[in-house]
């Protein structure tokens, strides 16, 4: 029996008032001629004791009373019954439908516009309430959690920025297509257009035209273009944290929509063992070849394709090229497992992050010694 089959026998057998009528579990039991005994008793006695409990403390009028062994329940009163099951009517969802909506909750309410969220935020309630609103004996997040984990970065990381401010204004710029005058607190140090030396904790003033939501390395960005009197515009991607004083652009600057180019290209990888079986599973690209060279390093082709990067020339709509960056960032995370052979630029920009870290890591233990 599923859990709505169950609810709907529920809501029609158990009387409204007490006035020496009550519902207990055994009545239901008893319809469906099950034997005590069985496993089909158990499991259904479990389903329905889950939901009476559920809805008991969630507060809809619902009232539990232990008579011995046995519980005996009724409605306070039909208001109460029918102005939850009536607002909830639409919403009824499955144990699994439930377990859906937390995990998109607890683990993607980020990527959700907030206007969306807020739409969504009944649906996030009963399942919470479902799930939650039961006794530690029959919580189905704890049994989830100990069954399975959502761990993508292998560490337990903490996303505590609060973006849903910054969020709303540019999605809405997305939607309406419009030019946006944004503060922004790079992470690099640079020059101004007066030759000023600004610092990471400084702001600077850009235009853009906001072309997409992001979620990457575990925060919110926007990918946009970049306006700039005098300079081609620049395709950029900029952390919503980091952007503040979001206001609608008053001046001549019309909004612009463009496609990001994407070039793809031929990437060889040298594995060793491990990181090749690892990549059987999560492949680079459906494609992929992977091929044995010696002892315990193999060969990885792949045709992968790399959003071009930055300045954007408006007449010939040309980048500078792909941007390498975040499967650099992958790369470099699996150390002397994995050597890039092609293409070029991608190993050059490998050999100068491994430059970089041997020499840090080489002064620091000069220092110590």
């Amino acid at each position: 029996m599923d859990k709505a089959e169950l609810e709907s026998k529920l809501l029609a057998m158990i009387p409204v008032g007490n006035k020496g009528r009550t519902f207990s579990p055994q009545d239901l039991t008893a319809r469906l001629t099950l034997d005590k005994g069985s496993n089909d008793y158990k499991a259904l006695m479990k389903k329905i004791n889950r939901t009476l409990t559920g809805w008991q403390n969630i507060g809809i009028g619902l009232v539990v009373e232990q008579k011995g062994r046995n519980n005996y329940c009724y409605w306070q009163s039909q208001k109460q019954r029918d102005n939850y099951f009536n607002k909830f009517k639409d919403d009824a969802m499955d144990e699994g439908q439930a377990l859906g909506m937390y995990l998109l909750e607890t683990h993607l309410a980020e990527v959700i516009p907030p206007r969306l969220k807020r739409l969504l935020e009944l649906k996030f309630n009963a399942a919470t309430e479902q799930l939650l609103g039961n006794d530690n004996v029959l919580n189905i997040v704890d049994e989830w959690k100990g069954q399975i984990q959502v761990n993508p970065y292998g560490i337990a990381l903490q996303n505590t920025a609060e973006v849903d401010q910054q969020y709303e204004a540019v999605f809405a710029a997305i939607e309406k297509q419009q030019v946006l005058q944004v503060e922004y607190n790079s992470m690099h140090t640079q020059l101004n257009e007066r030759g000023q030396l600004l610092s990471s904790e400084s702001f600077t003033q850009k235009l853009i035209s906001p072309q997409q939501m992001l979620w990457q390395n575990n925060q919110m960005s926007v990918l946009v273009i970049v306006h700039e009197q005098g300079k081609p515009d620049v395709f950029k991607s900029f952390a919503l944290a980091r952007l503040k004083n979001i206001k609608p652009h008053e001046g001549d600057q019309h909004y612009v929509k463009r496609q990001q180019n994407y070039t793809t290209e031929k990437v060889v990888l040298h594995l060793q063992t491990g990181l090749k079986n690892y990549f059987e599973q999560v492949k680079l690209a459906a494609g992929q070849r992977i091929s044995h060279l010696q002892g315990e390093w193999w060969q990885l082709e792949a045709d992968i394709s790399f959003a071009d990067s930055f300045h954007l020339n408006p007449e010939t709509n040309q980048s500078k090229g792909p941007d390498y960056f975040y499967l650099v960032n992958l790369l470099s995370s699996y150390g002397p497992s994995v050597e890039v052979i092609a293409p070029k630029p991608m190993r050059e920009q490998m050999a100068q992050r491994a430059k970089e870290m041997a020499a840090k890591y080489s002064q620091a233990v000069q220092e110590e010694e």
